[in-house]
């Protein structure tokens, strides 16, 4: 079996060490599942071809054949269809274009600052976006990209917080932050001394982390 079919052996491997892979208490577990599914469907197409040379009358191997495509035609036509249906009520109030005053706000991103620069915002989808368009780095970005993440998150939300007893200035310091871009006005921002503004629209604030 192995000599007619070499690569099922590491197929198998694949397919058991995956569920362990995803069991893992990291935040980038969800990674190891990437084309897992190509290991689970290698080997249903082996068992599949196997039931068929096992069976011999043809009416029964053609309702096999039927049924297995059924299945896949209408698990995907049932998930397809739900997701299209759930995505308004998902999505809520959020847009699948970004706004041209942010677009506007990461090009003056690219003109002020360098690329050593790092950003932090209060806003998740925003903080993907600055590496993307404008090739910053930022403090806490996407979840599975982001080194120590849970750490870094519930930082930048204490920062932000105007109840917080951290020393704001002395975390960004040691954190290396040189900007801010912020959504909405954050209240103890006017009497921080080391912020200073560097432009804003109607949508975002840029802050620039200066000596105090």
């Amino acid at each position: 079996r192995r000599r007619r079919a070499p690569w099922l052996l590491p197929i198998w491997l694949w397919s058991i060490i995956g569920w362990m892979l995803i069991y893992l208490p990291t935040v980038i577990n969800r990674r190891f599942a990437n084309a897992w599914g190509i290991a689970i469907a290698l080997i249903a197409a082996q068992g599949l071809i196997f039931l068929c040379r096992k069976i011999s009358f043809w009416p029964i191997r053609l309702s096999l054949a039927m049924a297995v495509l059924a299945t896949l035609t209408v698990g995907s036509g049932l998930n397809v269809t739900f997701n299209w249906m759930s995505a308004p009520a998902t999505l809520g109030d959020r847009k699948s274009y970004v706004e041209t005053s942010l677009v506007q706000m990461i090009e003056t991103i690219k003109s002020v600052s360098t690329p050593s620069d790092v950003f932090l915002t209060n806003n998740t989808e925003v903080s993907w976006l600055i590496p993307a368009f404008s090739g910053r780095l930022v403090f806490v970005g996407h979840k599975h990209q982001t080194i120590d993440y849970n750490r870094k998150r519930q930082q930048a939300d204490e920062f932000f917080s105007a109840q917080s007893t951290m020393d704001k200035y002395a975390f960004l310091l040691s954190q290396g932050i040189d900007y801010i871009l912020v959504e909405e006005d954050i209240g103890w921002f006017s009497g921080a001394e080391y912020l200073q503004l560097v432009t804003a629209n109607d949508v975002v604030k840029l802050y620039r982390v200066v000596s105090k």
